[in-house]
């Protein structure tokens, strides 16, 4: 920080209060600017900063695309599981059908069977 008061006081011996003050807060805003801009070093450093986040990104997007490839085939192992599954169910009631459509609604079915047992 630049010392505003000793500065303010020089000018204020040769020009006056008010245009010390006035130059004063224009120098403090010059210097501010000048602290807060970005140096060539800031900016290098930023430059790896993004390179190693792209990276890093990089990583996570081939990392989702093998869970999301790993997802799909666990996806086609689960339908084949619930398909058995459901035809083991099926095959196991086939055989009951036609008694339980006698004892509850009193008639014969009449239906061709399309699957044998498994």
């Amino acid at each position: 920080m630049i010392d505003t008061y000793s500065i303010n006081d020089e000018f204020s011996l040769s020009i006056g209060d008010a245009q010390a003050k006035a130059i004063t807060k224009i120098l403090n805003k010059i210097h501010l600017k000048i602290i807060n801009s970005v140096t060539w070093d800031k900016f290098e450093d930023l430059d790896q900063v993004v390179s190693g986040l792209a990276e890093v990104k990089k990583r996570a997007e081939d990392l989702l695309i093998r869970l999301i490839q790993r997802v799909d085939r666990i996806e086609e192992q689960l339908e084949g599981i619930f398909m058995n599954v459901g035809y083991g169910i099926e095959n196991r009631l086939c055989s009951h059908i036609e008694l339980f459509v006698k004892d509850v609604f009193m008639v014969k079915p009449h239906y061709k069977r399309f699957r044998n047992h498994i």
